[in-house]
């Protein structure tokens, strides 16, 4: 992969931490990405046919993180 693929991407990370415990925390997370339309599309050049080339559009990602301190 070269610097030439490499774009600005737009994004959004929101996150909270829950003590369910002094000692356990819980962390829900939710990112939601933009991808820079135009890398994109220099990526998917080398994709073989007949997989999709166009739709590309926001990412959203959610996550848990258990935290537990001894």
């Amino acid at each position: 992969m070269t610097t030439e693929l490499l774009g600005d991407e737009q994004g959004f990370d929101a996150y909270y931490n829950f003590a369910i415990t002094p000692r356990m925390k819980l962390t829900p997370d939710i990112q939601v990405i933009n991808p820079a339309q135009h890398n994109i599309v220099n990526i998917l050049a080398e994709v073989p046919p007949g997989i999709s080339r166009t739709g590309i559009s926001t990412a959203t990602v959610v996550g848990l993180r258990r935290q537990v301190t001894f």
